[in-house]
């Protein structure tokens, strides 16, 4: 399909959305069922691309203009909402994913993807110097990529005539990773930011900090370790170069634990989440 924004020139107005795919499941054979262990099997792949208008506003492609409560003699003052981005473009994903649908003696499945998400033209609001009359700008800047793994299992733990308990449960890994950035090779989002928030070559989220080394005996201050084990302390000029690498802000872990019980007329969902190997900032 096609889709078109007013929003957009008229030559970048237009963007396709398309997928594609495949299965083929050899359960359905005649030989595959003389036995009763394994008893479904499935292979599933797609691929899709689709452009999204997602974090783009129209102030900011769109000359827009706002009633301020400024006045100059007898006339409000008209305000100019943001600097616009007349060459902004939607953000386009192009995915792809592998899956195996394994159903084991007709109560259990277990469901294992393959997955890889492309972004390019990812959108961001980066500040700008204030001599601009702004302090943020809307741009597209690079490309980014997702990949991982899911595993999910689901099925009866028990089914007896009046009580049913099914359970289901999944775990997934997902690693980013930044592949373009457009006439660069980082970005700071922030005008005192130390570190890079995107880096060519790096994953994002990842949380920097200085390493703790105790509080020194004599004299009562922290002191802490650069990423080249030198201790420092507390009245050291702190570089960039001081930082290690404490972990991530993005959960490279995440899943459910999902059960249903039903009895008789009566049924009860407990459903649980959970992410894993990610690092709290305060």
């Amino acid at each position: 399909k096609r889709d078109g924004s007013s929003l957009l020139p008229s030559d970048k107005r237009w963007n396709d959305a398309w997928s594609a795919g495949l299965g083929w499941s050899p359960s359905q054979y005649e030989f595959f069922k003389k036995q009763t262990v394994l008893t479904a099997l499935k292979f599933r792949t797609s691929m899709g691309y689709t452009a999204s208008m997602t974090g783009i506003l129209p102030r900011d492609i769109v000359t827009t203009y706002s009633n301020s409560n400024t006045f100059y003699g007898d006339y409000r003052v008209l305000q100019l909402a943001a600097l616009p981005n007349k060459e902004l473009q939607p953000q386009q994903t192009y995915s792809t994913n592998f899956s195996v649908d394994l159903g084991f003696i007709n109560r259990f499945n277990l469901l294992v993807s393959l997955y890889k998400d492309v972004t390019k033209e990812a959108i961001l609001t980066l500040p700008i110097a204030t001599s601009n009359g702004f302090a943020t700008y809307t741009k597209n800047i690079g490309e980014l990529e997702n990949r991982g793994v899911e595993f999910t299992v689901n099925g009866d733990l028990l089914a007896l005539k009046t009580f049913r308990w099914n359970t289901g449960i999944s775990i997934s890994y997902n690693a980013n990773k930044v592949k373009k950035l457009y006439g660069t090779d980082r970005i700071y989002t922030g005008n005192e930011s130390a570190i890079p928030d995107y880096e060519v070559g790096k994953p994002l989220g990842i949380l920097y900090g200085l390493q703790s080394n105790g509080i020194h005996p004599l004299t009562g201050l922290p002191e802490f370790i650069d990423n080249k084990g030198n201790v420092i302390d507390v009245k050291t000029n702190v570089t960039s170069d001081y930082m290690n690498k404490l972990g991530s802000t993005i959960a490279p872990y995440n899943g459910y634990f999902n059960n249903y019980f039903t009895y008789k007329n009566w049924s009860l969902n407990v459903n649980m989440s959970y992410q894993l190997g990610v690092k709290a900032k305060f």
